[in-house]
């Protein structure tokens, strides 16, 4: 039978397990810190894998409290369907001492979303060794994984751009020595590997590119960069120049420190030939249209109406310039008829193109464009032969621009002519009606009045019974004839006209209209004296019996106006009616044939004069022609 423990010996058991407890609750403690501040997954199930412990953090990334899941099976709860089977499988060798570590798969949080987790597993034991359970500790690997799919990605398109010739790639040394590439990359350059073993991109590099490639590539060795892009150009082994397209980055240990230097190249040159060439199109077609509106311009300067020749000419001049690839360093003269009209800065220099001015086959002028600077070339040539062909368009426009004046001037001395014998016309046939009117009154008037008073004595004379009667009708007769011969005289050449003056012969032919017309036609005058010279008294006589007549065969008037008025040195003489007037925008078709070609004439007469003739009508509000011409004053 055993001994009892004495009382000091059970003080010290008790106080021994105490110590014990102390110690126990104090790894608990500790251990449960842990627990709840471990920024990983800490997992505890038991032997047939079914929930005893989660963690905060495990809380926090699945959204599951430790209520809500404790005691339920891990797999089902947390394991997509695919990964269940295997999972179940590592966690039977898991408790039965079989561990595997770095195990990776995927666990569903409470919304359904995934999370990649890395597990590392301690079989849970008591102090005989019975299995309790497991201890999993589980790192959230999802940006890992991420970012070592995107590195085997790049890694898997690196080797197609090398496997495939898409692009050049090599790696060369922080020396700037070529260590390997694929063939693509000598392709590009132009060079062997043989002819690059001993040599340095830099030795290849063109010498306008080197400076900006060496700068970017020294600030990736201080790492103050990653990589650099840029476009550069290689000189190849034939002295050929290749335009490349670069991308440098660095390969680092795992110290940090940079070990190679990784390059893509590719070729940009058939893009930069098409991109010049481009360029070049652009630029000619910019030029062509300078050329174009060079000639448009040229066109509407001709045809301007209210400037002279030389201003038509002088702006010509200074136009041309403008149309050349070089403005500021380019002039102009054109010489015709032995004038100059020259640009401010022009200057006869060697370099310069110019074109013979061709009339009817006779030399007028001649037209040059001067360079001003003998350092501008182009295609070997201070003019492109573009500009030569211009310059002959343009003096081809000038021959056809002298031709219409020439027309012009011929046109103008016709008119001037025309005017002038249909002036003399006028003249003449007063002239004549006149001598006519004089013969009738000096000749005929007179010797019938002589008749008359002598058949009026015979009569008183004689004895016979009839004869009185006869010589009464032959009176009669004889009268009438008088009577005609004055009215035919004042018709033909109203001596009123020259005797009494202008108005005088108005009122005159106003009463002559008002005996003979329905229509009834005032006269006003506003008194002032008029005075007129005599090639102009029956000019304006006729054009205002002329504008009478009219009145009477297309106006349709009950009442018609005449006034002669002065205005400063001009006379003017208005005829209006209330008759059915015509539209002034349809002049052509609403006045008759004759009525337009009777005003025609009074027009060109009265330009003989320096007058003019002023016309305001409406549909249905009648007419209004006005007669302006100056007077004499000297």
């Amino acid at each position: 039978m055993a001994e009892k423990p004495t009382y000091e010996e059970l003080e010290l058991r008790i106080s021994e397990l105490e110590t014990e407890n102390k110690n126990l609750v104090e790894d608990v403690s500790f251990l449960k810190a842990i627990a709840e501040t471990a920024h990983a997954i800490i997992l505890v199930l038991d032997t047939k894998g079914q929930i005893v412990y989660l963690n905060p953090y495990m809380e926090e990334i699945s959204n599951y409290k430790l209520e809500e899941v404790k005691d339920k099976d891990w797999f089902s709860t947390f394991l997509p369907d695919q990964d269940q089977d295997k999972t179940r499988t590592l966690f039977q060798n898991s408790i039965s001492d079989i561990h595997t570590k770095g195990n990776i798969n995927s666990i569903i949080a409470k919304d359904g979303h995934k999370i990649l987790v890395e597990w590392y597993d301690k079989t849970l034991k008591d102090e005989d060794g019975n299995t309790l359970g497991l201890l999993a500790i589980g790192q959230d690997a999802t940006e890992r994984k991420q970012s070592e799919d995107a590195l085997h990605e790049s890694i898997s398109r690196l080797r197609s751009y090398h496997d495939q010739k898409l692009v050049g790639v090599a790696i060369t040394s922080l020396e700037k020595g070529f260590v390997d590439g694929n063939d693509r990359f000598f392709e590009i350059l132009g060079h062997s590997r043989e002819e690059l073993k001993n040599k340095t991109w830099a030795e290849i590099t063109h010498p306008d590119d080197l400076a900006a490639d060496v700068e970017q590539f020294n600030r990736m060795l201080k790492q103050e960069i990653e990589n650099y892009s840029m476009e550069k150009r290689f000189i190849q082994s034939d002295g050929k120049i290749v335009f490349t397209r670069i991308f440098v980055s660095c390969e680092k240990d795992q110290n940090g420190t940079v070990r190679d230097i990784v390059v893509l190249i590719e070729n940009v040159s058939e893009g930069k030939i098409a991109e010049k060439k481009l360029r070049r199109i652009s630029y000619d077609l910019k030029e062509r249209v300078k050329e174009l509106n060079c000639l448009y311009d040229i066109s509407k300067i001709a045809a301007q109406p209210d400037i002279s020749i030389d201003e038509k000419l002088l702006g010509i001049a200074n136009r041309i310039p403008a149309a050349f690839q070089f403005p500021e360093h380019t002039c102009t003269r054109i010489i015709v008829w032995d004038k100059e009209y020259k640009t401010s800065n022009f200057q006869l220099t060697s370099s310069k193109i110019s074109d013979e001015i061709i009339v009817h086959g006779s030399r007028v002028g001649r037209l040059e464009t001067c360079c001003l600077d003998d350092n501008i070339t182009y295609s070997e040539n201070v003019f492109a032969k573009e500009e030569v062909f211009l310059l002959n368009a343009i003096a081809e426009q000038l021959t056809n621009f002298i031709e219409h004046i020439e027309m012009d001037e011929k046109l103008r001395i016709n008119q001037d002519q025309l005017r002038s014998l249909s002036f003399e016309l006028l003249l003449t046939e007063e002239r004549e009606r006149r001598q006519i009117a004089t013969d009738l009154h000096d000749r005929i008037g007179q010797a019938l009045a002589i008749s008359k008073i002598k058949i009026n004595a015979l009569n008183s004379l004689s004895a016979l019974e009839n004869l009185p009667k006869s010589v009464n009708q032959i009176v009669e007769i004889i009268d009438q004839i008088i009577q005609d011969t004055r009215t035919l005289t004042f018709e033909i050449s109203p001596p009123i006209l020259y005797e009494l003056g202008f108005e005088s012969a108005v009122q005159w032919l106003i009463e002559q209209f008002n005996e003979k017309h329905d229509i009834f036609f005032e006269y006003e005058d506003d008194g002032q004296p008029k005075p007129i010279h005599s090639s102009a008294l029956v000019l304006l006589f006729r054009a205002t019996q002329e504008l009478l007549y009219n009145i009477i065969k297309h106006s349709q008037a009950e009442k018609a106006k005449i006034s002669i008025r002065r205005d400063d040195k001009n006379l003017k003489i208005t005829v209006s009616d209330n008759g059915v007037g015509f539209n002034m925008m349809e002049i052509s078709t609403h006045v008759s044939e004759h009525q337009s070609f009777g005003l025609f004439s009074i027009r060109e007469r009265l330009t003989q004069l320096d007058g003019r003739l002023e016309i305001k009508s409406e549909t249905g509000k009648g007419s209004s022609f006005t007669l302006i011409a100056p007077l004499s004053l000297d």
